[in-house]
């Protein structure tokens, strides 16, 4: 994927120029981008084996900032669109959520409804993935928003 337009690849070009530098301060500590980098590509693989491709728009239900940015460019990687998982947008059928990422069994749902656990971080050090990102530049990080 060679896409100037995706944020992801540009996230992704930033962890191999300055892999040491700090992406996020969490409350547990920091995550380097070469770290962020590998928990990108780890939750592309497994969003990927989902079923998440550029047809799918994905719910993401999950409380924690760090994970959700993950997963939105996870997204971009995949070439699909997402919305935040707020009760609006799961009963709103026209947004057409066709796969759901939430933490924990308690988090509504819609479409193919996945948990993300510690299994979705990377167990050893993922080498370089070919994901399609998006169709075109007018395709591009579409957010759906619904207020009801």
């Amino acid at each position: 994927m060679t896409q100037d337009f995706n944020l992801a690849e540009i996230i992704l070009e930033t962890a191999d120029r300055y892999p040491q530098r700090t992406a996020f301060r969490l409350p547990d500590g920091e995550l380097s981008y070469a770290q962020f980098k590998q928990m990108l590509y780890s939750h592309a693989q497994r969003m990927r084996e989902l079923g998440v491709d550029r047809d799918a728009r994905v719910c993401i239900a999950v409380a924690s900032p760090a994970s959700q940015a993950c997963i939105a460019l996870a997204c971009s990687l995949l070439g699909c669109s997402f919305v935040s998982g707020t009760k609006s947008a799961l009963g709103n059928k026209t947004i057409g959520v066709t796969h759901t990422v939430r933490a924990g069994g308690d988090a509504a749902g819609a479409g193919k409804v996945s948990s993300i656990d510690r299994s979705w971080l990377p167990r050893q050090t993922i080498g370089a993935m070919d994901f399609p990102g998006f169709a075109s530049p007018e395709s591009i990080c579409f957010i759906a928003q619904s207020s009801g």
